[in-house]
């Protein structure tokens, strides 16, 4: 029964999320006037390479398609789809962070949210995708939860948070702009919280989901500049950052 209900509650959320994000706001369209995520997205290929400081620090300076030519000649590079995919030891990162220059892949996160929710994109690898605006966190001041984050993605407040929390192995957190961020992410170990109705600030909630406190078998998506980087580093465990930039010969499918 669980299941059913479960199933029936992820085809309504897909639905929802569909409608969500199937169209954006342009800064270059008239006022009140949206436009279509695909005719906007950029197609992109990702880097896998760590960089030193000296290297992030010449990135501020470049951008745009010279940046991609630079990175695109320095390191071995994969598709959005193959992200999860287990590397040559068998093991699948549990934490991917996507960084890159200003301006390029700003509707990513999005377009993996939309890609998901019409069946094109790890579908057998999640069964719920959820997107986290750090923006949005920033000019709120209340406490809350991981389910509050939850149902703030969902169509309704009668989610079945609890049941969807049974598998979180299952569960994909996109987390858009951690560059953005206003508060600071030195929580000692004790203020961690593990579970995942408990009501903290944001910076307790997000470190905990960061440091694998709460929904420890969770997966992350981390979207951020590269200047801030060095921040995620210091407090959280990264295993197999990722870089993100755009693609000049773009496959056609991701």
């Amino acid at each position: 029964m669980f299941y059913v209900i479960n199933l029936d509650y992820r085809v309504k959320y897909s639905e929802h999320i569909q409608n969500q994000y199937k169209v954006i706001k342009d800064m270059n369209s008239r006022l009140g006037e949206n436009v279509n995520l695909n005719s906007r997205y950029t197609k992109l290929i990702i880097v896998k390479e760590h960089r030193s400081k000296k290297e992030r620090e010449h990135e501020i300076m470049d951008s745009g398609r010279r940046h991609a030519e630079i990175m695109t000649k320095q390191a071995s590079c994969t598709t959005i789809n193959c992200l999860f995919d287990p590397d040559k030891d068998g093991q699948i990162p549990p934490i991917i962070v996507r960084q890159g220059a200003a301006g390029i892949g700003k509707t990513t996160a999005k377009k993996i949210m939309f890609d998901w929710a019409v069946g094109e994109l790890y579908q057998s690898k999640f069964d719920y995708v959820f997107y986290i605006n750090c923006r949005e966190i920033n000019s709120g001041n209340e406490q809350g939860s991981v389910a509050d984050l939850i149902l703030k993605n969902c169509p309704d407040q009668n989610a079945p948070v609890d049941k969807i929390l049974r598998n979180p192995e299952k569960l994909l957190f996109i987390i858009d702009g951690f560059d953005e961020l206003r508060f600071s992410f030195a929580q000692s170990e004790s203020n961690l919280c593990s579970d995942p109705f408990e009501k903290q600030p944001a910076a307790v909630i997000l470190s905990s989901l960061f440091r694998k406190k709460v929904l420890s078998k969770s997966y992350l998506i981390v979207t951020t500049r590269s200047t801030a980087l060095e921040e995620l580093q210091q407090y959280f465990v990264l295993p197999s950052p990722s870089e993100l930039f755009l693609s000049l010969p773009a496959p056609s499918k991701y």
